[in-house]
């Protein structure tokens, strides 16, 4: 995930696992719809680690628009 702007003074940006392509963000904010937007609006370069009902919440949007073809 590339943020395109701070997204939160609590943020930290670090190399990921694999330092060439990934980019890890860490931050200490509520989970909000507001929150999911953001992560969605990065498609498939977002990838949630943690907590793990933002992790699902977002797995269970992804999986709704790939039901659902019509929404596209």
């Amino acid at each position: 995930m590339t943020a395109r702007h701070a997204l939160h003074r609590s943020q930290k940006l670090a190399p990921g696992p694999d330092t060439e392509w990934n980019l890890e963000l860490t931050m200490r904010v509520a989970h909000t719809p507001e929150l999911e937007r953001e992560i969605m609006g990065n498609d498939e370069d977002a990838n949630v680690i943690e907590p793990p009902a933002l992790r699902e919440a977002i797995l269970r949007k992804a999986r709704g628009i790939l039901a659902n073809p019509e929404r596209t």
